[in-house]
């Protein structure tokens, strides 16, 4: 586990592999990255539809609901700014 915080923190430029496996850490590190960014995506507009869904009805917004979509919100450009890096990274 050090070894991969270490490669996506950008001290490791490579995770060390036994032979014959190849690159397959990074590729995976890669697409774990690419699909939390998806998810965040998807997270960020469940969470507008809900807002917005919520006004249009009843002309209010609960403070519970806005407190719960606010880190989605905040989220996303940090998880987009890691996925950017770490395809960035492996090409």
């Amino acid at each position: 586990m050090s070894v991969i915080a270490l490669y996506q923190l950008g001290i490791l430029k490579h995770v060390p592999e036994r032979d014959g496996i190849g690159r397959q850490s990074e590729r995976t590190t890669v697409a774990s990255h690419i699909a939390l960014a998806a998810k965040a995506g998807f997270d960020a507009v469940v969470a507008a539809k809900f807002t917005l869904d919520e006004w249009q009805k009843h002309r209010r917004l609960c403070f519970w609901c806005l407190l719960a979509s606010a880190p989605t919100f905040a989220s996303l450009p940090l998880v987009i700014f890691e996925a950017r890096s770490a395809i960035r990274r492996l090409t």
